[in-house]
């Protein structure tokens, strides 16, 4: 587990961002990746941000949610589109999708999660899944090519989202969409690697 602060609810960093996957199951590990490659940048978002690699933890990870004012979660997302398309999943369309079962090992998935978090009322307003298209969860260590060249797009929607969160005049004075709007008219904002 990858953390960039404590775990005592009093030292809670408000913001969290939070990568699921099984490493050992190829794209399945888009979320620890992105969390590897976000944990390392600079030190902007100091003490407003944890960052935490969950890895298969499932519901082992609800203390982790609770006392946040935003949590962005980064994992594998199977909606039929191509490998590597990057979508936004604002609350209410992660629980339009249910929470079935992920296709791969995670002790739960991100919709499974964010469900029992809203039955115990600890989620926050602003939650956010930001899901990569993958290619194989079959076993094997790294990322396909299609996926690996979109954790740049990836990433960049999760700087584009956490500058939002923390500087919220940015997308209300602005008359452009903000990444947290620009969605496709069914839901999911999505943006091809």
């Amino acid at each position: 587990m990858t953390s960039s602060r404590g775990n005592s609810f009093e030292d809670r960093a408000p913001f969290l961002v939070l990568g699921l996957g099984n490493t050992l199951l190829s794209d399945d590990g888009i979320g620890p990746a992105l969390i590897d490659q976000l944990l390392h940048e600079d030190q902007r978002w100091k003490n407003s941000i944890e960052f935490l690699d969950g890895g298969t933890q499932g519901l082992a990870l609800l203390g982790h949610l609770s006392g946040r004012e935003g949590i962005i979660i980064l994992d594998a997302l199977a909606m039929g589109a191509p490998p590597g398309t990057t979508r936004i999943l604002n609350l209410s369309e992660v629980f339009q999708m249910g929470a079935r079962r992920a296709a791969t090992s995670h002790e739960g998935n991100a919709g499974e999660l964010l469900t029992v978090a809203k039955f115990l009322d600890e989620l926050p307003d602003l939650v956010f899944v930001v899901g990569v298209e993958p290619q194989s969860t079959a076993t094997g260590y790294g990322l396909s090519e299609s996926v690996r060249n979109a954790l740049p797009v990836a990433a960049d929607r999760v700087r584009e989202l956490l500058a939002e969160l923390n500087c919220p005049s940015l997308f209300k004075a602005s008359p452009e969409l903000s990444a947290m709007d620009r969605y496709d008219g069914k839901g999911a904002s999505e943006k091809p690697a």
